[in-house]
C-alpha cells in the first residue's frame, strides 16, 4: 500500500473549498505499476553503465538522450514518492478520479522513460528495427556534394617502419578543384547500389570505387536503404590530390546527414580512415600536420586566401615503386610545422618533397613543370604528394594558362 497527501489549490469539492488543504489517499499499486516501476528504474542503471563502458560522455548525442531520459525518470521518481503533490488548476473531482488520474500520469512518464531508454540502447547497438533505426524513411531526396582536392605543403619521409611503410611528415592542405556526388533512393528492386560514374577516366572496377567501399561499410552498422550513385570526375586520379579519399569521405558525411545516422565526426573519422590513410583527413577539410603513414593529424592555423593555385598535371603515371627509388629516410633540419609560419615567399629554400628526387630524375617533363611555374611568377612551386601533379602558388592570376602547359591538364583557382 502506498500514501499520497495531496494538496489542493482553488480546488471545488462540492459545497467544501479546499484551497490549502491536504487530504490523504491510500491506494494498493498493481503488478503493472510494480513492473514498469522496476524496469525503468533498471533502464537508467544501464544506462548508466554503458555510458561509462563506453565513453558515452564523449558522444554529444547519446550523452543528450540519457539526460533527457533521466529528467524524466526524475521527475517521475518526484511524482511517485514526494510527500505532497500539488494540483494547481480547478475541476470538480472526487478522490477515486484523483488517484485514477494520478496513476495514469504516473504510469505514462514509465513507459516514456522505457522507451527512450529503447530507443538509446538500439541506437547504440545499431540494432535493425525499422521503428529504431533512424535511416528508414529519413531525408529519401536527392543529395548532392562536392569532394575537394588537397595539395602537400612539403612532404619529409622520416623513417621505415617495421611493416614495410614508411612514416612521413607534410601538411594536407584543401583546394578548391572538385568532384561532384550525387545520390538518390535506387528504385530498381533486388540491388543494394548502383553507381555510374562520368568525367575523368578511372582504371578500376566502379563497384571497387571508394565511395562504393563507404558505403558498404555503413551498411553492415546501419539500416541504409538502397541508393542510386552518381560520381563525376574532374580531379585527375595519381596525381597526389586524394581526389579518392575525398570522395570517400564526403560519402560518409553525406549519408550520415541523408539517413540521419546520428555519427559524430570522431567516428565518421574512425570509419573513414578503415579505406585509406587520408581519407579521414577530408571528413573535417582543414589544414592539418600529417604524420605516420599520413594518417594522424594535428590542425595547423594556415591561412591563403591572398594566393592563386595553377595546378598542372602531365599525362604521366608515377607508381609507389619510382617515387621511392631514391629516398633515404631521414628527419628535416627543420619542422614543417615552423615552415607554414614563414611567409611563404621563404618557403622556396626550406619547404622540399622529398620524393622530387626520385621522381624528377625518372621524368624530367614534371621538373620542368616545376621550373615554368617559377618562370611565370610563382612564389613557391611543388610536386604534390607523390606526383605526378604539380602546383605554384601566385599573387596574381595567370592569363591564358591552359596554352602555357598545353597536352596537360591545368586548372588556376582562388585559395581557400
Amino acid at each position: 500500500m502506498k500514501k499520497i497527501r495531496i494538496r489542493f489549490f482553488n480546488i471545488n469539492l462540492g459545497p467544501y473549498s479546499a484551497e490549502g488543504q491536504d487530504i490523504n489517499i491510500k491506494y494498493h499499486p498493481s503488478l503493472i505499476d510494480r513492473v514498469l516501476e522496476a524496469v525503468s528504474a533498471l533502464m537508467v542503471i544501464v544506462g548508466c553503465i554503458y555510458l561509462v563502458i563506453n565513453d558515452g560522455f564523449e558522444n554529444k548525442d547519446m550523452l543528450i538522450g540519457f539526460l533527457i531520459n533521466l529528467l524524466v525518470y526524475l521527475l517521475m521518481f518526484t511524482s511517485a514518492y514526494a510527500p505532497v503533490q500539488y494540483i494547481r488548476f480547478p475541476v470538480r473531482i472526487s478522490r477515486q478520479n484523483i488517484v485514477k488520474q494520478y496513476i495514469m500520469a504516473l504510469r505514462l512518464m514509465r513507459i516514456v522513460n522505457i522507451l527512450i531508454c529503447l530507443m538509446l540502447v538500439f541506437n547504440a547497438l545499431s540494432i535493425n528495427f525499422p521503428w529504431a533505426n533512424p535511416a528508414i524513411g529519413i531525408n529519401s531526396t536527392t543529395m548532392i556534394t562536392f569532394p575537394n582536392a588537397k595539395i602537400n605543403l612539403g612532404l619529409n619521409i622520416v623513417e621505415k617502419r617495421p611493416d614495410g611503410y614508411h612514416n612521413l611528415e607534410t601538411v594536407f592542405f584543401p583546394i578548391n578543384l572538385q568532384d561532384a556526388l550525387e545520390v538518390k533512393p535506387l528504385e530498381e528492386e533486388g540491388k543494394d547500389y548502383k553507381i555510374s560514374m562520368k568525367g575523368n577516366a578511372l582504371d578500376c572496377n566502379p563497384d571497387d570505387n571508394l565511395v562504393v567501399k563507404a558505403y558498404k561499410l555503413l551498411k553492415q552498422d546501419f539500416n541504409i536503404p538502397p541508393v542510386d550513385i552518381h560520381l563525376f570526375k574532374h580531379i585527375p586520379s595519381g596525381a597526389g590530390l586524394g581526389g579518392g579519399s575525398s570522395d570517400c569521405a564526403f560519402m560518409i558525411k553525406m549519408l550520415n546527414e541523408k539517413f540521419a545516422l546520428g555519427l559524430s565526426l570522431e567516428k565518421m573519422e574512425e570509419y573513414a580512415a578503415k579505406l585509406g590513410a587520408d581519407c579521414a583527413f577530408f571528413v573535417r577539410n582543414e589544414p592539418v600536420f600529417a604524420t605516420g603513414i599520413g594518417n594522424i593529424f594535428e590542425p595547423v592555423r594556415l591561412s591563403l586566401t591572398d594566393y592563386y593555385i595553377v595546378l598542372v598535371k602531365p599525362d604521366i603515371f608515377v607508381s609507389t615503386r619510382d617515387a621511392f627509388s631514391k629516398i633515404k629516410p631521414h628527419r628535416p633540419e627543420q619542422s614543417l610545422k615552423e615552415i607554414i609560419k614563414m611567409p611563404v615567399e621563404k618557403w622556396k629554400d626550406v619547404m622540399v618533397n622529398d620524393f622530387e628526387d626520385s621522381v624528377f630524375a625518372l621524368y624530367p617533363e614534371i621538373a620542368a613543370i616545376k621550373d615554368k611555374m617559377y618562370d611565370l611568377g610563382a612564389v613557391y612551386a611543388s610536386m604534390s604528394g607523390s606526383g605526378s601533379s604539380v602546383y605554384g602558388l601566385f599573387r596574381q592570376p595567370i592569363e591564358n594558362v591552359d596554352e602555357k602547359f598545353a597536352g596537360c591538364f591545368c586548372r588556376q583557382r582562388e585559395m581557400f
